[in-house]
């Protein structure tokens, strides 16, 4: 489970769920992503990449901040516990964004499913870089989406706007590995079918391996 992108998402899914708008419960959701993060950590295999997971060891000294200052500092009806979830989207857009000045986060994902002397690549280091990209600017959308439901005066846009929208952002069917082998194997063509087959890969929330096919893909049809 470890291995797989969506892990690194659960810390995040799992602030959103525990998390209120009221009371103690932002320090309660930011330990349970903690504790959630670190059990990923643990129990996730061990690859010679050279490379550390990332996103998650960011998430642990992210959520430990969110804690600290819900406990210490924010007040427990305040704006800060209204916008909690808002406030770890963001803090995702921030950890995916920033990781692009050094490796992309799904770097850590990506390599054990594809050979070593394909990770210098230019094709390689593209498609981390805009699967990155994208997750970050989906992550800005969600958090819009908890910002709006903080103020909203409805029950059906509460919940539409906190759940419905943001689980509709996070998730998607996986037609990608299907989709991207199709891509490679019937086109020898433009960069621009690349892309277009690896914004498709991204919606539907792809696994290690498909991450491995799509970088593999796009050097494909780069060099074809």
């Amino acid at each position: 489970m470890g291995d797989e992108l969506y892990a690194g998402l659960l810390p995040w899914i799992v602030f959103a769920v525990v998390a209120r708008s009221h009371g103690p419960s932002t320090t309660w959701a930011a330990l349970a992503a903690v504790i959630t993060a670190a059990t990923i950590l643990t129990v996730e295999t061990k690859h010679d990449i050279g490379l550390r997971n990332t996103l998650v060891i960011a998430a642990i000294g992210f959520f430990l901040v969110l804690g600290a200052v819900s406990l210490f500092v924010a007040k427990p009806s305040g704006w800060y516990a209204q916008d909690a979830r808002a406030v770890s989207a963001l803090g995702f857009s921030a950890i995916a964004f920033g990781s692009l000045a050094f490796v992309p986060i799904t770097e850590y994902y990506s390599r054990p499913n594809t050979r070593p002397s394909e990770w210098r690549t230019q094709p390689f280091r593209r498609v981390n870089v805009l699967v990155t990209l994208l997750w970050g600017t989906t992550f800005l959308a969600i958090a819009a989406s908890h910002a709006l439901a903080a103020v909203v005066d409805s029950h059906a846009g509460f919940t539409t706007l906190n759940w419905v929208l943001p689980i509709a952002l996070r998730t998607g069917r996986r037609t990608a590995g299907t989709t991207i082998s199709t891509t490679r194997s019937t086109t020898r063509s433009t960069t621009t079918r690349s892309w277009i087959s690896l914004t498709i890969f991204f919606v539907a929330t792809p696994t290690t391996t498909d991450l491995g096919r799509g970088a593999t893909a796009c050097r494909g049809n780069m060099t074809g």
